[in-house]
């Protein structure tokens, strides 16, 4: 875990968020800490949180001013304030 832990540092620090490569392999490895971290998989969270009762549809942080197509997509989008917390303390 440890060595897995280090490879994911040396990446984080060459990370181009415009070269698609980079993106898919952050947005992966991301994945897998949320997986670890709520034991849901990706689709499975936002199937079980996203609600178009709620505002929002139930995201809870996006990334510009409006909520966009690919904002919902975004699993991490639909944690609450403490699971993103521990979430970012596990990079």
């Amino acid at each position: 875990m440890q060595q897995a832990h280090n490879r994911y540092l040396c990446h984080q620090r060459r990370y181009d968020a415009t070269n698609e490569i980079s993106i898919t392999f952050f947005q992966t490895v991301q994945n897998k800490n949320a997986l670890g971290y709520n034991r849901n998989d990706r689709r499975r969270e936002i199937h079980n949180r996203a609600d178009a009762d709620k505002p929002n549809m139930g995201l809870t942080n996006w990334r510009s001013e409006k909520v966009r197509k690919e904002d919902v997509a975004i699993a991490k989008n639909y944690l609450n304030e403490e699971e993103l917390s521990a979430l970012n303390k596990s990079r």
